[in-house]
């Protein structure tokens, strides 16, 4: 008989052991870290926008300034054999420049729609693990430092889930594809059961409030419907001490009923603006601007206008059956020819770059738009002013031969 109470004592205190050991339970490292390592990419989101816009920006002022050498070269030497090629870079240049413009309101959309979503996200799980952060007394703590065990809090801050603080510049990052790639949040997969469970006896947020709501404080959990849901849902707990991560590793297989949800519209929009093609243009060389313009279609159509211009009753859609031929005229066969029309513009001494108006300087080592936009209005005033003297001069000599003409025939009269 003795024996008998003896077991069922063993049993009992060997239950409620088990008990102890399986409640009050913390996030296990596993859970946590790879959350905040998310939340460290997702922050990466503004830098990335702004340097996808910030190449946009870039192609842009770099085909101003090539754009302005041609037509500097030209108007100063409206007569040179390369005149009329220029021009048509030129004209290729700013259609150029209107596709950048165009595309430059997507680009910013799709960078400030990815952000919005990015900082809706990290802003979400951060919060949810300053919160269990916070819970920490010295001896009992919500958040495991390795594994199951130890207190993981001072590690919030070094694994991405520090409160926000932006740089004065926002700096160019690249999302890290082990982490975020083109199926889904990778290292969010999701973890239910024993493996969510971290250290137990050591956290009580997961628990839920027993007894009357009047009479036990806590969460109610586990009755219809009620649960603890953090981070828009990524940490939940549908039963007492049995938190949960949400599966967000592949929209496509696993995590595919999240697809339409928040987290798979974000990833959409953050995939969008980080697959979007940084535009080359802005780090390239005048002479391979020049070389680029070559195959823009406004090149061509613009040597056709000039030609036609230059003669009477002309039509451009004349030299239409004429674009190989032309291409290899203006261009050379395979754009041989821009290399050392390039040599020819970048060596050409021009003025009005400085207060000494006369001053000249090679037309390559003017690095600002402001200084090339006032020698290219220099050489237009020269131009102007030379065309209306001409025109000055041909209206006195015109007035001159009609009083002549007049006197003789008053004399023959």
């Amino acid at each position: 008989m003795f024996s008998g109470k003896v077991a069922i004592l063993v049993l009992t205190t060997s239950f409620i052991a088990d008990k102890a050991c399986a409640t009050f339970v913390a996030l296990p490292s596993e859970s946590w870290k790879p959350q905040c390592g998310l939340a460290k990419e997702l922050r990466k989101l503004p830098g990335l926008s702004k340097s996808k816009v910030d190449g946009e920006f870039a192609a842009y002022a770099a085909l101003e300034k090539t754009k302005l050498r041609l037509l500097i070269f030209a108007t100063k030497n409206p007569a040179d054999t390369d005149a009329v090629l220029l021009r048509a870079l030129a004209e290729a240049a700013e259609a150029k420049q209107e596709a950048i413009r165009n595309a430059a309101g997507t680009v910013v959309q799709k960078g400030l729609k990815a952000t919005a979503y990015a900082a809706e996200m990290a802003g979400a799980i951060t919060s949810a693990i300053q919160t269990l952060k916070a819970a920490n007394d010295g001896t009992n703590y919500c958040l495991n430092k390795a594994g199951k065990s130890g207190d993981g809090s001072t590690e919030v801050d070094k694994e991405g889930c520090s409160t926000l603080q932006l740089d004065a510049d926002l700096t160019a990052q690249q999302i890290e594809p082990t982490v975020i790639d083109n199926d889904g949040f990778k290292t969010h997969t999701g973890l239910t059961g024993p493996t969510a469970k971290g250290q137990a006896a050591k956290c009580g947020f997961f628990a839920a409030a027993q007894g009357a709501q009047s009479a036990t404080a806590g969460v109610q959990i586990g009755n219809n419907g009620a649960k603890i849901s953090l981070a828009l849902g990524l940490i939940e707990a549908a039963a007492t001490d049995s938190p949960t991560r949400k599966d967000l590793s592949n929209f496509k297989t696993s995590a595919s009923r999240e697809a339409a949800t928040f987290f798979g519209r974000a990833h959409g929009a953050i995939m969008a603006i980080n697959q979007q093609t940084n535009n080359p243009l802005g780090t390239e060389t005048d002479e391979n601007i020049m070389k680029a313009l070559t195959l823009e279609p406004a090149a061509l159509a613009a040597i056709k206008e000039q030609l036609a211009a230059s003669e009477t009753g002309g039509k451009v859609s004349g030299y239409d059956k004429r674009d190989n031929a032309l291409k290899t005229d203006y261009f050379g066969a395979g754009g041989e020819k821009i290399t050392p029309l390039w040599n020819k513009i970048k060596d050409e001494n021009v003025a009005g770059s400085s207060d000494v108006v006369d001053k000249k300087v090679k037309l390559s080592t003017l690095a600002t738009e402001q200084q090339l936009r006032q020698v290219l209005l220099y050489y237009r005033n020269r131009i102007a002013k030379e065309t209306t003297r001409k025109q000055q001069e041909i209206d006195r000599l015109t007035k001159a031969n009609t009083v002549t003409n007049k006197g003789a025939e008053t004399d023959a009269t």
